[in-house]
């Protein structure tokens, strides 16, 4: 599913801060970012890096993604 999120670039990645936990996210799996005006375009993407753990309720909201290579 489609969820807001804010973008942060730290130490050369991207942390995206999501407007709602989300379960089952893990490193190795895509995080793309879309427009958020039509959800259609495809702005970036990377490989996510690290997850929060579950039971870790006051990050569960972050990932950090690595930026995708070029193209």
């Amino acid at each position: 599913p489609l969820v807001p999120a804010r973008l942060e670039r730290r130490d050369g990645h991207l942390v995206a801060c999501l407007a709602a936990p989300q379960h089952g996210v893990a490193p190795g799996q895509a995080c793309v970012f879309y427009d958020g005006a039509t959800g259609m375009r495809v702005l970036g993407g990377g490989w996510i890096v690290r997850a929060p753990r579950p039971a870790d309720a006051t990050a569960r909201d972050r990932l950090t993604a690595a930026p995708a290579p070029a193209i």
